[in-house]
C-alpha cells in the first residue's frame, strides 16, 4: 500500500475503504454477518482480508470490490488474520 487508502472495520458488519487525499469512502466491503474486527491490506495493496465475530475470514479483491474467497472453518470469533506467502 502507498498511503493513499485507509481501511477501517467496523461493528457494522462492514469494512471501508477510504480515500486519504479527499476523505471519501471509496467502497464497502459487506458480507459479514456479525461485527468485523479485522481488515488488513496484502502487501501489494490489490487484496484486503477480513475477520469478525461470526468467525468467517474473506480475502477480498480491490479492484472489483468482490469477496474472492470466504474461509469458514472457525467456531467462534476471528480477531487476526494476515496475508504470508505460501
Amino acid at each position: 500500500p502507498d498511503g493513499s487508502r485507509v481501511l477501517t472495520a467496523s461493528e457494522d458488519r462492514t469494512a471501508k475503504v477510504w480515500c486519504t487525499a479527499s476523505g471519501e469512502c471509496v467502497g464497502t466491503l459487506d458480507g459479514h454477518g456479525q461485527p468485523v474486527f479485522l481488515a488488513e491490506f496484502s502487501a501489494d495493496g490489490r487484496q484486503v482480508v477480513t475477520s469478525g465475530k461470526d468467525g468467517v475470514i474473506m480475502v477480498w479483491d480491490l479492484e472489483t470490490m468482490d469477496c474472492a474467497h470466504v474461509l469458514d472453518e472457525h467456531v467462534a470469533a476471528v480477531t487476526s488474520a494476515s496475508f504470508l506467502g505460501c
